[in-house]
This record gives C-alpha cells, sequence and structure tokens, in this order.
C-alpha cells in the first residue's frame, strides 16, 4: 500500500506501471484519475485550492484503503491525492512534429520536444503528427496520427465558455522571443465559418 499526499503532479502511467513491475500475481489493473475541470455548473473555474491536515489526511485514506483491501482481493494499491492550488487545465496531451523545413534546410526540433516532455509533469501523451516524411520524421515514445484516429468511440462535446482557450500558438521569434497567443473556442469558431462560407463556399452537404 501506498499513500502520497502531495502538492505536484504526477505520472499516471509510472505509478500504475509500478504496481506489477515486479509482481507477477497481478493480473489486472484498475484506475480512478480526478481532473480539474475548468467549468462546473456551467460557469468558468479559474483556480481551486485543496486544503488538508497533515497527518490526518493520510490516515483516513490508508483507512479507506484498508476497508477496501479487506472487502475485495486486492494485491496492492496506491493513493496519490494532491492539495495545494489547481489551475485547470493541465496539459495532458501533446500534440507535436518532429521537425519542419525552412527553404532547403531541415530543422530537427526532437530535442526541443524532449524538452517540452521534462517541463510538463502532467503530460500522459504525446501524440506525433507527421510533417515532413522520411526517415528523421519521428518521435520516440509516441502515439502516431494513425493510431489515434483509428481509436473507436463516439464523438463528445463539453460546452465551454466562448473565451476558453483551445490552444496557443508563437510567434515566429525573428525580432526577439516568440510570443505566445492564445486562441479561444469562440474565436476559432468563427475564423472557421468565415473560411467555410467565403473562402470554400461551402453550402450545407459539401465535404471538404
Amino acid at each position: 500500500m501506498k499513500i502520497r499526499v502531495q502538492t505536484e503532479p504526477f505520472d499516471l502511467a509510472a505509478e500504475t506501471a509500478a504496481l506489477y513491475r515486479d509482481n507477477p500475481r497481478v493480473g489486472a489493473v484498475a484506475s480512478f484519475l480526478g481532473i480539474t475541470r475548468d467549468v462546473n455548473e456551467g460557469r468558468p473555474v479559474q483556480a481551486m485550492t485543496l486544503e488538508h491536515y497533515p497527518g490526518m489526511t493520510e490516515r483516513a485514506l490508508e483507512r479507506i484503503v484498508r476497508e477496501a483491501m479487506a472487502r475485495w482481493p486486492l494485491l496492492d494499491a496506491t493513493v496519490i491525492h494532491r492539495v495545494g492550488p489547481l489551475a485547470p487545465p493541465e496539459p495532458i496531451v501533446l500534440l507535436a512534429v518532429a521537425g519542419y523545413r525552412w527553404g532547403d534546410r531541415y530543422v530537427d526540433r526532437r530535442e526541443q520536444v524532449a524538452a517540452v516532455r521534462r517541463g510538463l509533469p502532467s503530460l500522459r501523451w504525446v501524440v506525433h503528427v507527421p510533417y515532413v516524411g522520411g526517415e528523421n520524421d519521428v518521435l520516440a515514445d509516441a502515439v502516431t496520427w494513425d493510431a489515434l484516429l483509428a481509436e473507436p468511440g463516439p464523438l463528445e462535446f463539453e460546452p465551454v465558455p466562448f473565451s476558453h482557450p483551445l490552444y496557443v500558438l508563437f510567434s515566429s521569434g525573428t525580432t526577439g522571443l516568440p510570443k505566445a497567443i492564445v486562441h479561444c473556442h469562440g474565436g476559432i469558431l468563427i475564423e472557421h465559418l468565415k473560411h467555410h462560407g467565403f473562402s470554400w463556399e461551402l453550402r450545407p452537404g459539401d465535404r471538404l
């Protein structure tokens, strides 16, 4: 049994693997991950703080785990309880390319992608988006774009505020450090409608 109360993010895959890596009797691992959402009952959430009483929290969690292990034939259990300030959304998926072309020159960005991964402890998956092709267009320990698209399942949509961040683009950095530009869901939706209607003249029933 492992009980941890901490403020920093953790690697779910690593914690799960630790449960069965050295125990050949383990036949399955069930996990539950709570994620800080940026909306609650239709209202945006900017941040939240979880307080705890040191010692008391650990004892309460240990009691819950012991009751579960007495009820079911569990071989082991790990509980990691995060406390302190939590700011949604924490990044869990990174889409990245291995490099790009600048004129006739290939610019390898795999080292920079690795640095970003190390700086995002909450990251759970990296998806490699093929871009330039060739033997260098690969990322280690990443899900391929084709594998991502092949994952079956229904489309699910989560209502979010107009200004909810969608993605961050960075300027080229030719006149100084790259500048982060946050694009929101509402703004990008309007841009797509403009392009579909004005630039491509798409109408109901058309397919792009």
